[in-house]
This record gives structure tokens, sequence and C-alpha cells, in this order.
């Protein structure tokens, strides 16, 4: 299997040593080509070495992480971006993503997520790889194979490109469809003209959390202001956030939670 190459990018000292020495990143087909401390220094090593993957933080003295990716975005496209940092704001993921970033991690990195996050970037880079050849490949009589291939390419680049875009539709249609039971995935993707396959993808990259987990934590979040704020019945609310079996949205609730929705209305004073 080819390597890849990875470059890794934090102000902070002891997180870039352990990001450079604490994973196998071997095991995972990279080899490190490069980290720095430095955004500035970083700018111009990886406008040098190209690498395949990079990982930077957010907040670095000198220049952010999304400046650094918005400086190599056209001149180096090919490039695939994870974004890390301990501000858990909205605005970066969306301003991430919306420069074409791979993916979105907060701080404490948790490690599996990393790692899965590295592994499908790299799947990807091999993908893009694989794509160039056999389109470098193809003779004059492969012409109509040769044009599949070029869409195929052109359409994961658009949906990298517009994520932002495609993330904002996609929560603004949940939660303006939330209390519907049969809301899923495929619906979605389809009200922001999108593939399933992919929307899961690029939404899991952009919100940290798949769309059965985040469409979830919505419905509870809204049932918490609902039996914080109103007298309906647990049933109704079940209805009003999609699950109308109540015995099945109590269970869910304290889940999530870790209360039953009486004592969750009892703590807060109702």
């Amino acid at each position: 299997m080819e390597r890849l190459r990875l470059y890794l990018v934090d102000d902070e000292p002891i997180i870039l040593e352990g990001l450079v020495h604490t994973y196998d990143w071997e095991s995972l087909g990279f080899t490190v080509a490069g980290s720095t401390v430095n955004p500035k220094k970083a700018l111009l090593e990886i406008r040098e070495t190209r690498p395949d993957v990079v990982i930077t933080d957010v907040r670095m003295k000198g220049m952010t992480g999304l400046e650094l990716i918005r400086r190599l975005k056209d001149e180096c496209e090919d490039i695939l971006y994870l974004v890390i940092s301990a501000y858990q704001d909205f605005t970066y993921a969306q301003q991430a993503c919306e420069l074409g970033a791979f993916t979105y991690l907060l701080k404490p990195l948790e490690d599996e997520k990393l790692l899965a996050a590295v592994a499908s970037a790299g799947d990807v880079c091999r993908q893009q790889k694989k794509i160039r050849k056999l389109l470098q490949s193809y003779e004059g009589n492969s012409r109509q194979q040769e044009e599949e291939i070029w869409k195929e390419e052109l359409y994961l680049k658009n949906i990298r490109n517009n994520a932002r875009e495609y993330i904002s539709g996609a929560v603004s249609y949940i939660q303006e469809h939330l209390w519907e039971e049969s809301l899923n995935i495929k619906e979605v993707a389809e009200a922001v003209h999108l593939n399933a396959l992919y929307f899961g993808r690029i939404f899991k990259q952009c919100m940290d959390a798949s769309f059965k987990q985040y469409l979830l934590e919505e419905r509870m979040k809204k049932a918490r202001g609902l039996l914080r704020d109103s007298s309906y019945t647990i049933t109704e609310i079940g209805e009003q956030v999609g699950i109308p079996n109540p015995s099945y949205f109590t269970q869910q609730f304290k889940r999530i939670m870790g209360v039953l929705p009486t004592e969750y209305r009892r703590e807060q004073g109702q």
C-alpha cells in the first residue's frame, strides 16, 4: 500500500509532540512528512512538501489554522485538512467546512475519533489518486468512462467546497421537521440535493456526530425546553419531538439526560 504523507501543526509543543509520537501513523499508511509549532513555517513547508493530509489547530499565534487552510486552498487543492480546536464553537466548524476541511475535532482529542478521521481521509486520498491514475491511463476509445470518472471527481469536489451550505440547509430542514417521526437521513439528503451516502459522510465530518445522534440530541433538546416551559404531558411532548411512543421517548430521554422526563420537570420547578 502506498504511504501517504501527513503534516502536523499545533503551537503547543507538548500537544504537537504527542501528535507526532503517540500514534502509530504507519499502521494507517502514513508517514509524517513534517511538523511545526509555527503556522507561518507550516505554510512554507506544506507548499514545498505537498502532503496528502494536514492536521492543524485552530487558535495559533501568528496565523489561525483556518487562515492557513485559506492561503493553501487554491494552490494545494488536493490536500485534506483535519481541524482541531479546544473551542466548542459551531462557528469554527462552519468556517472549517466552508473552506473544505475534511473534518473538525475537539480537544481533548479522543484517540478513536482522531484515528478514524485520519483513516477515512486516507481512504479519500487513495481514491482520488486512483481516479487520477485511471484518467491518465485511458485512451481515446474510453472517452465515456473518462467522462464518468471526471463527473464523479467534480461531484465530490463540489460537495467538499460547498459543505457549509449543505450542512446549514440540512440543519434548518431538521429543525422544521423535528416533529415528524419518519424524518430520516435519506429525506434530509434529498432536501439539500445530495446523495445520502455522501451527505452522511460530510454531516458527520462537519458536526462531529452521526445524523442519527444529532437528530436524537436535537429532539431531546427541544423536549427539555417543553418540559421546562410548558404544561404539555409527556406523551404530547414526545409527539412534538417526533417520538410518539411514550415508553420509547422516556427511555431515550433518560439515556441522554440521565433522569426521567418527570424527574427533569420536577427539578426545573414545574
